[in-house]
């Protein structure tokens, strides 16, 4: 049986062509369901994944950094991230609560366990640094963990330092895809 559609509707629909919604495929992954997950979404395609060690110690070796949980600190556990949709790291930041003033701390991206050869080094004297990666250098898919390791050596002030980083994940155009 054919459903007759309302000539009212049909009128509506064409003086007023704002009104009519996209609907969204049931696999797309929206903001809202990303931020609803506690997955904070900062820009259009842009997610921030947040990591973080208290009292950074020297000596360090691929040492995994700590989930941070809502409030921005640490959670007391180990967590690597696990990545909802599809896209590629985009960049890290890190920010200290002092600046670093001898030694090295060099902060490496980790996928499924396995060093990407993506990393930053933090220069001396400064609390903040950050790198930009080359689109699609560090490509995920759903189901794949990221974390990030630090490795620290002659370390100053060494067991002091509190240090905070984020990975910025940029969402692939499809999200539903399972490869890359």
């Amino acid at each position: 049986m054919a459903v007759k559609r309302a000539s009212w509707i049909e009128k509506d629909v064409a003086t007023r062509p704002e009104t009519t919604v996209p609907v969204r495929p049931q696999s797309e992954v929206s903001r809202e369901a990303l931020e609803g997950a506690g997955v904070p979404v900062v820009a259009s395609g842009i997610v921030v994944a947040r990591f973080g060690l208290i009292d950074v110690a020297t000596g360090l070796t691929n040492s995994q950094l700590y989930a941070t949980v809502a409030s921005g600190t640490p959670s007391g556990r180990q967590y690597s991230f696990v990545c909802p949709f599809r896209g590629s790291v985009a960049a890290i930041t890190a920010l200290t609560d002092a600046n670093k003033t001898a030694g090295t701390m060099t902060l490496k991206v980790f996928k499924n366990g396995t060093d990407t050869g993506e990393s930053l080094s933090f220069p001396n004297g400064v609390s903040k640094a950050n790198k930009a990666f080359t689109a699609g250098a560090i490509p995920f898919v759903a189901g794949d963990t990221l974390d990030v390791r630090v490795t620290t050596s002659s370390l100053t002030p060494a067991s002091s330092l509190d240090l905070d980083v984020a990975l910025f994940l940029a969402l692939s155009q499809d999200l539903a895809s399972s490869t890359t």
